[in-house]
C-alpha cells in the first residue's frame, strides 16, 4: 500500500495504481490546510478496489474527513472521476468545470452513442463496437453520478495556503481544468501535459477541432510562471514545462505531417485505414493485434489530427455512399 508522500510544504500526492492500464497510475494530490481550514482532494482514481484501497487509505492516514476536506475532479475520465460517486456518498463535496460536469449529466450511453456514430463515419467496423463497449471504463470503474460544485475559467479556490486560479484547458476533454497557485509556481495539470507519454487527444461529437484547441491550451499554459509543473500520471521528469510543451507541439506536427504522407501515397482512405499506417508506441506486432481499446483510441485520435488538416486546408474530405469520409490532398 503506497503512503502519502508530501511534495512542498501542505501539498502531498498518493500514488494510486491504475492495473493492466498503459498509464500506469493516477497521482492523486491533496492539499492539506492548517488545523480548522479545508482540504482538497485533486482526482480520484478508477472505481476498483485496488484504486479505491489506496485512495481511502490516503485519507486516513492524512485524516480527510468529509466535513472538511472537498474533491477536485480535473476532467471526466474514469480515472478521474471513477471514485467521485463513492466519496459523495460519504459527504464528500465535489467541484469540477462545468462544461465536464454537464457532459457527464448526458451519461455514458449517450457519450457512447455520440462517439461511436463519429467513429462510423470515419470508418470503424461495425463488428468493434461490442468490442470496445464490453470494456469501456466509463461503465466499468465508475461509482455513479454525483452532484457538484461547477467552476469556470478564470474562478478561484483557496484551500490551505494555496489559492488556486481555476484554468480552461480544453484538448483532452472539452471542459479538461488545471489548477494554477501563484505564490508557490504550482501547476495541476491533470492530463493536459504529461512528462513521459503524450496525453490522447481524441474526437468529439461536442467539440470539432480538439487538437486545434489542446494546441490552443497548451500555448496558453506557457504564460504562466510554473516551477512546480504536476501531472496526473507519472513523473515530471527533467525537462521545465514550456520546454515539455514545446516537444508535444513539435509531436503533434510530426503526427500531422505523417498523415499528409499516408494520404498522399494512398488517396481515399478512411480515419480507420489511416490509423492502421500510423505508428503507435504499443506494444503489439501489428494493427490487428491491437486491443479493440487501442484501436479506438488510436482511430479517435487520428480523426482529431484529421480534422486539423482538414480544417487548415492542408486535407480535403469526401464522404463515401456508404457515409463514411475518405480524405485526399488538395489538386
Amino acid at each position: 500500500m503506497n503512503e502519502p508522500v508530501e511534495i512542498i510544504k501542505g501539498l502531498w500526492t498518493i500514488d494510486i495504481e491504475l492495473p493492466a492500464n498503459p498509464l500506469r497510475n493516477l497521482n492523486t494530490y491533496v492539499v492539506k490546510a492548517p488545523e480548522g481550514g479545508r482540504n482538497l482532494i485533486i482526482d480520484t482514481g478508477f472505481y476498483r478496489p485496488e484504486c479505491l484501497d489506496t485512495l481511502m487509505h490516503g485519507i486516513e492516514v492524512l485524516d480527510l474527513k468529509p466535513e472538511n476536506t472537498d474533491v477536485f475532479l480535473t476532467h471526466l475520465h474514469p480515472d478521474h472521476v471513477g471514485n467521485a460517486g463513492y466519496l459523495a456518498k460519504l459527504g464528500y463535496k465535489m467541484i469540477m468545470g462545468a462544461l465536464d460536469y454537464d457532459l457527464m449529466l448526458f451519461g455514458p450511453d449517450a457519450r457512447w452513442r455520440d462517439c461511436m456514430e463519429l467513429l462510423q463515419s470515419e470508418g470503424l467496423p461495425k463488428d468493434m463496437f461490442e468490442k470496445i463497449r464490453q470494456n469501456d471504463e466509463s461503465v466499468v470503474y465508475t461509482s455513479g453520478m454525483f452532484e457538484a460544485q461547477k467552476v469556470y475559467n478564470g474562478d478561484m479556490l483557496h484551500y490551505g495556503d494555496f489559492d488556486f486560479e481555476c484554468i480552461l484547458t480544453p484538448g483532452h476533454s472539452p471542459g479538461h481544468m488545471c489548477l494554477y497557485d501563484k505564490n508557490s509556481k504550482t501547476m495541476l495539470l491533470g492530463d493536459h501535459v504529461l512528462f513521459d507519454i503524450s496525453p490522447n487527444i481524441c474526437c468529439w461529437a461536442c467539440m470539432h477541432d480538439s487538437l486545434g484547441m489542446y494546441l490552443h491550451s497548451l500555448r496558453k499554459i506557457k504564460t504562466y510562471d510554473v516551477v512546480l509543473p504536476l501531472p496526473a500520471h507519472r513523473t515530471t521528469g527533467s525537462i521545465s514545462l514550456n520546454d515539455r510543451i514545446d516537444a508535444l507541439l513539435a509531436h503533434h506536427e510530426r503526427r500531422l505531417n505523417e498523415a499528409v504522407g499516408i494520404i498522399g501515397r494512398e488517396p481515399g482512405l478512411n480515419a480507420y485505414e489511416i490509423a492502421s499506417r500510423m505508428k503507435w508506441r504499443i506494444k503489439a506486432d501489428s494493427w490487428a493485434l491491437f486491443p479493440p481499446s487501442q484501436q479506438f483510441f488510436a482511430q479517435s485520435e487520428t480523426v482529431a489530427h484529421l480534422d486539423r488538416l482538414f480544417i487548415t486546408g492542408r486535407v480535403t474530405r469526401k464522404r463515401d455512399k456508404s457515409g463514411v469520409n475518405r480524405y485526399f490532398l488538395p489538386k
